[in-house]
């Protein structure tokens, strides 16, 4: 790729300019031959880096709720691994909440489904009819409190 850069760049310069009668074009196909080659490799290397892969988001939102069969649904995310405990956090005024736990119940393709666990209190929905999914983050962290809250 560099080799035909110089020979188009050098193929330009010869029709226009005379380079027996002066050096110092010479010197300046030279370094402009340089700075190009290394312009290309240094945006090759950018181009790298930004589709490198980044590491996934530590939490995933809802994009649906199926309430018969007390499911959300999220992205696919590598953090959340099958038939793993996952909390379901309140996000009101910056300040999470936990608001119920779940289990990753079946990974498909472009998506994981979220069962919710039954609470203690088990016979009101774990979800508002009119709170706003983009308000609720499921993380795959849940505290040991919760937990053992939720065996009692």
């Amino acid at each position: 790729m560099a080799v035909g850069a110089a020979g188009f760049l050098s193929a330009l310069v010869t029709m226009f300019i005379n380079t027996s009668q002066e050096i110092s074009v010479k010197w300046m196909l030279l370094a402009i031959w340089l700075f190009s080659t290394v312009a290309i490799i240094l945006l090759k290397l950018v181009f790298d880096l930004v589709n490198e892969k980044r590491p996934p988001a530590p939490y995933e939102v809802p994009i649906k709720y199926l309430s018969d069969d007390q499911i959300l649904l999220i992205r696919r995310n590598e953090n959340f691994g099958n038939q793993i405990v996952v909390g379901c956090y309140s996000n009101v005024d910056d300040i999470e909440r936990l608001i119920f736990l779940g289990a990753v119940h079946h990974i498909q393709e472009r998506f994981i489904q979220i069962r919710i666990l039954p609470t203690s209190s088990s016979n009101e929905a774990p979800i508002n009819p009119n709170i706003d999914l983009k308000t609720i983050l499921v993380r795959p962290v849940v505290p040991f409190s919760a937990i053992q809250a939720q065996l009692i």
